[in-house]
C-alpha cells in the first residue's frame, strides 16, 4: 500500500480510500485520480487481506474519460516492481529539538547522514529554551514512508540524548501560545502567536560536513558518565567521545537487542520527564530502565536491578543500595501496585525545610548514576553480558517449580 502512494506520488495522481481494520480480515477501497477536477479518469481499487494471509486486489478503469485497460494494468504492474525490486525515496528531513541548560555549541555528526547543529540564533540566557537542529538525509517508501521513518529515527536519536549525553530533549511543537506585555505595572497586550523556532531558509539541505565548528568533544572512562561539577565548570555543552560509535551501535544491533534497549531507554527517558515534580515516578522509572536490561530468557525473570548492576558495572555499586535505608526495588513496587509516593509530593511546602530527611535523595543521585551507566554500558557490549546474581542463590529451583505446577494447572 506504501507503494501504492509512491507511484501515484511519482506520476502525479491523487488517491483517496476507505480502510476496515478487523482482527481477521481488513479490507478497503482506494480510488486513484489520474487529473484534477470533478469528473476524471479513475482506477477503482477493492482489496482485502486475511490474517497472514495474501493481499487480493480487484480493479477497474471508471470516470470520465474511462482510461483504457492497458493503462491500468500497467499502473498495477509498476506497483508489483516497485515491491519486488524494495524502491525506496532518499530525502533530507529536519527537525528542532528543545533543551534547557547550556546552548548546543557545535556540530555532532552521530553518522555521515545525521548532523545535530546549532541554531542560528541562540538563546540569550541559560534559562531560556535552547534549540538543537537535526537535519538528517533518510529512506523510505515515498514521501510518507519518509516523513514516517523521520520520525522513528527522532524517537530514537531523543532517547540516545538521554541515555549517552544526559540532555533530556523534547520535539518542538507548533503550537499557538498566549503572549503579553507590562506597561505600568499592568499586564497588557494579550496575544495569541505562533510559538516555535525555525531556521531563515525554507527549503534547508543537510549541511556539509566539516563546515562549520564542530562540537566540543569531553574523555569519559567506561564504565562510567562524566562528572557533574567538570560539566558544570565547562563554557559549552560537549559529548562524550564515543557518541557516534554508540550510537552505530545502536543501528548494529539485532532487531530484538536494539527493541530492547530502546525499551529500557524510553522508561529512562519517562524517569526524566517526572523530574522534579514527581520524583516517586522518576524513581521507579530508573529502576524499571536498569530491569529492563536483564536477558529476555524466562530464566532471568527472578533478576531485579541489583543483579543488573552487579553484572553490568561491579559489586561495590550493587551492595551500596542495600547499605541505604531506602530500597529502589521496595520503591517501584510500592509505587506502580498501591501508587505510594515517598518524596512527600504531596505535602505542604514551608519554604527552608530545616529537618529534611536526605535519605531518598541519596537514593536518586546513586539510581541516576548506576542507571545510566548500566544502559551505556549494556550498549557497549551489544547486549552481550553474563548475569551475575547478587549473593543468593539462583531462583531456578524456584521458577522450576512455578512451571510446573502451572502445567498441572493445565492438565486439570
Amino acid at each position: 500500500m506504501g507503494q501504492l502512494e509512491a507511484e501515484c506520488e511519482l506520476r502525479g495522481y491523487a488517491s483517496t480510500g476507505l480502510a476496515q481494520l478487523g482482527a481477521d480480515e481488513t479490507s478497503g477501497t482506494t480510488q486513484v485520480r489520474l487529473a484534477n477536477g470533478a469528473a476524471v479518469p479513475t482506477f477503482n481499487l477493492v482489496w482485502e487481506r486475511l490474517r497472514d494471509g495474501p493481499l487480493v486486489v480487484r480493479a477497474r478503469p471508471d470516470g470520465v474519460p474511462v482510461p483504457n485497460i492497458a493503462a491500468l494494468r500497467g499502473f498495477l504492474a509498476a506497483i508489483t516492481r516497485a515491491v519486488r525490486s524494495h524502491r525506496r525515496l532518499r530525502q533530507h528531513r529536519r527537525a528542532y529539538l528543545v533543551i534547557k541548560g547550556r546552548s548546543w555549541s557545535g556540530d555532532l555528526w552521530l553518522s555521515s547522514e545525521l548532523c545535530l547543529g546549532p541554531p542560528s540564533k541562540p538563546a540569550s540566557y541559560l534559562n531560556d529554551p535552547q534549540v538543537i537542529v537535526v537535519d538528517a538525509m533518510v529512506e523510505g517508501i515515498g514521501s510518507r514512508g519518509v516523513t514516517d521513518e523521520f520520525q522513528r529515527l527522532v524517537r530514537e536519536l531523543l532517547i540516545f540524548l538521554d541515555v549517552v549525553l544526559g540532555t533530556h530533549a523534547v520535539e518542538q511543537r507548533d503550537e499557538r501560545v498566549w503572549t503579553y506585555e507590562v506597561e505600568n505595572g499592568r499586564y497588557t497586550s494579550f496575544e495569541l502567536r505562533p510559538s516555535a523556532y525555525y531556521e531563515p531558509e525554507l527549503y534547508p539541505q543537510i549541511p556539509i560536513a566539516g563546515t562549520r565548528p564542530a562540537m566540543p568533544i569531553h574523555n569519559v572512562a567506561r564504565p562510567g558518565i562524566e562528572g557533574t561539577l567538570d560539566l558544570a565548570q565547562m563554557q559549552a555543552r560537549s559529548a562524550p567521545q564515543d557518541a557516534a560509535s554508540l550510537w552505530q551501535q545502536m543501528q548494529s544491533l539485532p532487531e530484538a537487542l536494539r527493541r530492547q534497549f530502546l525499551e529500557a531507554g524510553n522508561a529512562y527517558r519517562n524517569a526524566q520527564s517526572f523530574w522534579p515534580e514527581q520524583r516517586t515516578a522518576y524513581a521507579s522509572f530508573l529502576v524499571v530502565s536498569c530491569e529492563a536490561l536483564k536477558p529476555a530468557r524466562s530464566k532471568f525473570d527472578a533478576a531485579n536491578i541489583y543483579d543488573v548492576i552487579n553484572s553490568l558495572r561491579d559489586q561495590s555499586a550493587a551492595e551500596g543500595f542495600r547499605k541505604l535505608a531506602l530500597h529502589p526495588q521496595a520503591i517501584r513496587s510500592n509505587h506502580f501496585h498501591r501508587g505510594r509516593v515517598i518524596a512527600e509530593e504531596l505535602a505542604p511546602q514551608f519554604g527552608t525545610r530545616y529537618f529534611e530527611d536526605p535519605t531518598f535523595d541519596e537514593l536518586l543521585r546513586a539510581l541516576h548514576e548506576n542507571c545510566r551507566i548500566c544502559l551505556i554500558e549494556w550498549l557497549r557490549r551489544g547486549g552481550n553480558y553474563t548475569l551475575r546474581w547478587l549473593s543468593r542463590a539462583r531462583p531456578t529451583c524456584r521458577i522450576r517449580l512455578r512451571k510446573a505446577v502451572a502445567a498441572l494447572r493445565g492438565v486439570r
